[in-house]
């Protein structure tokens, strides 16, 4: 895993910098009376590229004449020092015809029959102007073949940066023989896509999306649409009845611009409350869905840790009527640095054969590796005894099973898709108690027979550091003595005559009991999503009959959308953390019981960009060779042995 790591340094090393999205390029607004008001609900496909066959100063004059008839969204300078814009881009612009209700219009001041045109001075601006336009309203930057035909009567239908002769073939050439379309597509996507592969769109089609509660129909018609279709559902006030979420798989540690898209239309929300969950947290957004629809609308800039622990999460307690759920964007702006070592590091013999290591978050931190030996020189070269345990993304871990009495020196690295650093404890190693007392002795089971999801109390001496199965299945204690243990009965426990083995360093103890399935009516819990979970994380929780449940977690009161078979929270600030902490769903039928380790808030990216965007009104335009040859001699001189 540490090679792995190493190697996707080694990529994002090679791939170089990473700029951020397309900026708005300067512009002049100075209207022109010549447009049709609105586009009739047609989505914008297309940005057609014209020449002013004359001058700057002249074209602008002409398309705000009244007589002109003619107009366009966007005129160039000839040296590409100033941009106005006639026509707002809601509006159509009277430049090709046909084309104008699905399309923005371009002029770039110069001819079509001359090479001149084309300097280093409009070009870029160009390119700045179309990559921006690509952006905010999903066109696509490629050039389509083809023309129309002869006439209007065989119109054109490409999609994309067209240029105007494709529009009217019979009457017009530009721009020109001398524009390169290729360098133009190229410049284009060469600023749209600064990410790569790091950029992830989630449409409502895709597997990153989940209803988690409520109803959801789906719709086509709605103009303006990312796709074939969206979802939507109608809205409540107070709690939310109907949640849905977007859940990237992200490929680089580092900073996002999170943008959402969708359908406009006058029935919608004019505060649908969007809420992403990131690094630093949980970010909430109240987004208006009459307007900006067929384009990308930012709600902010956020750290992300790589895989699929964050998502982006829409509900229905909005008004007026529906919210929809169409796609959402996850924009790469910056990598992350390596994440820097971890601090706090303490450790504690439970007993003989266990000891718990705890450490504090580290900055930027996708995960963390903790490695053991028992001796110094084992753990610097990676030899011998050493082993590690990939503890994911919790800072705590106990392991089971070593050797009594005996000394253990470890560390802990923390890494992400860019690398990692060690951190050290101090003292550097931490003894095994000796062997001594006796095997644990069971002394009553209550209750006998226990239903799935009930609490499960076993009586007895020695049972300090006891591990339980019942059935075979790992049960997970929520409080525990050396004369009681109690547990909720893990929903994957085998029904009927069950063996109930409890373990210490000392030794075993044996009984039985009878495993029932929950009464019919009764809350039951099958799962519960992520375990760990942080402080102010999202947790689902799946199961039957839980409409209407309240949820407690470690006695702490939970704010919850229910539905019959998916409760969604974020976790309460004051939730207890540790180890199986009890989870408590209840309804008015009964309660029912799970365990969740609660880890701290997320705070692991602290310093990064985290900033949001004003979402009501506004628009969403918001080593070399030996250095790498040495990255990897080290990445896979690094040995890698599981725990036990």
């Amino acid at each position: 895993m540490r090679a792995i790591h190493a190697l996707m340094l080694l990529f994002a090393l090679a791939c170089g910098s990473l700029a951020a999205q397309p900026a708005q390029p300067a512009i002049i607004w100075d209207p022109s009376p010549n447009y049709t008001s609105g586009r009739s609900g047609t989505t914008i496909d297309s940005i057609v590229i014209h020449t002013t066959e004359g001058s700057y100063a002249g074209a602008v004059s002409w398309l705000k004449n009244p007589s002109a008839g003619a107009s366009a969204h966007y005129v160039i300078k000839e040296d590409g020092s100033e941009i106005k814009q006639l026509v707002a881009n809601s509006n159509q612009a009277w430049h090709a015809t046909y084309y104008n209700s699905r399309s923005i219009g371009i002029e770039c001041a110069g001819f079509a029959n001359q090479a001149s045109t084309w300097t280093q001075g409009i070009l870029p601006k160009l390119y700045d102007l179309v990559a921006w336009l690509c952006y905010t309203y999903n066109v696509q930057a490629v050039h389509p073949s083809g023309t129309a035909g002869s006439s209007s009567a065989q119109p054109y239908t490409g999609v994309g940066l067209v240029g105007h002769y494709q529009i009217q073939p019979w009457n017009r050439s530009d721009p020109g023989p001398h524009f390169d379309w290729n360098a133009f597509v190229a410049q284009v996507n060469a600023r749209l896509n600064p990410g790569g592969s790091n950029d992830v769109i989630v449409d409502n089609v895709d597997s990153g999306f989940k209803v988690n509660s409520g109803s959801w129909s789906t719709g086509s018609s709605a103009a303006g649409r990312y796709g074939t279709d969206y979802r939507f559902a109608g809205t409540t006030t107070g709690s939310a009845s109907a949640e849905c979420e977007w859940r990237p798989n992200i490929v680089t540690t580092g900073t996002y611009e999170v943008s959402v898209y969708y359908p406009a239309g006058t029935n919608r929300a004019i505060d649908a409350p969007f809420s992403v969950s990131h690094a630093n947290g949980t970010s909430s957004y109240a987004v208006n869905q009459q307007i900006n629809g067929g384009g990308w609308v930012v709600l902010g800039t956020h750290p992300f840790f790589s895989g699929t622990r964050h998502a982006v999460f829409l509900r229905n307690n909005a008004s007026p009527s529906v919210v929809l759920a169409d796609a959402v964007r996850f924009r790469f702006i910056s990598a992350a640095p390596a994440a820097s070592a971890p601090g706090g590091l303490s450790a504690t013999a439970l007993s003989p054969t266990s000891i718990r290591f705890d450490w504090n978050w580290a900055t930027w931190a996708d995960g963390y590796w903790l490695d053991l030996a028992t001796s110094p020189a084992d753990l610097t070269s990676q030899t011998g005894s050493f082993q590690n345990f990939n503890a994911g993304a919790s800072n705590t871990y106990t392991w089971n099973g070593l050797a009594p009495n005996t000394a253990y020196y470890w560390r802990v690295y923390a890494v992400n898709t860019q690398g990692g650093n060690h951190g050290f404890p101090t003292p550097a190693s931490v003894t095994t108690p000796p062997n001594s007392g006796s095997a644990p002795v069971i002394s009553s089971l209550s209750p006998d027979p226990v239903a799935l999801n009930a609490m499960l109390t076993i009586n007895g001496t020695n049972l300090l550091g006891a591990t339980v199965t019942v059935g075979g299945q790992a049960q997970v204690l929520t409080s525990s003595s050396a004369t009681q243990l109690v547990m909720p009965l893990h929903p994957a426990t085998p029904l009927g005559t069950q063996a109930v083995v409890v373990s210490t360093s000392q030794g075993t103890a044996g009984s039985s009991l009878t495993v029932a399935a929950p009464a019919a009516g009764l809350p039951a819990v099958n799962g519960v999503n992520p375990d760990p979970v942080r402080r102010t994380e999202l947790l689902t929780i799946s199961g039957t009959d839980l409409s209407g449940a309240s949820v407690t977690i470690g006695g702490a009161a939970q704010t919850v959308v229910a539905g019959p078979n998916t409760i969604t929270l974020n976790v309460a600030p004051a939730t207890p953390l540790g180890t199986g902490q009890l989870l408590a769903v209840t309804t008015g039928a009964g309660t029912a019981y799970a365990s969740v380790d609660v880890l701290p808030a997320p705070g692991g990216a602290s310093g990064a960009s985290d900033t949001g965007g004003s979402c009501s009104t506004a628009e969403g335009r918001s080593l070399s060779g030996l250095g790498i040859a040495l990255l990897l001699a080290l990445a896979l001189r690094r040995k890698v042995r599981k725990a036990p």
